[in-house]
C-alpha cells in the first residue's frame, strides 16, 4: 500500500487559548462540555 504524502492531522487548538481567556468558568458547562466526561 502506498502511503498518502502531504497529509498531517491538523492540530488540535484549545478553544480558551485562541480568544486568550484568563479564568475560565467552571460553571458554564456550554464552554467546557466537550473537556469533561
Amino acid at each position: 500500500m502506498k502511503r498518502e504524502r502531504g497529509r498531517r492531522p491538523r492540530k488540535r487548538v484549545c478553544s480558551f487559548c485562541v480568544d486568550k481567556v484568563e479564568a475560565i468558568d467552571y460553571k458554564d458547562t456550554h464552554k467546557i462540555r466537550k473537556y469533561i466526561t
